[in-house]
């Protein structure tokens, strides 16, 4: 079971990698 931490950073993770992908 995943602790709400590590949940909220894999969401952070996730979250950058998409702006990444957005930004040339």
């Amino acid at each position: 079971m995943l602790r709400e931490c590590d949940y909220s950073q894999a969401l952070l993770e996730q979250v950058n990698q998409a702006i990444s992908d957005k930004t040339p």
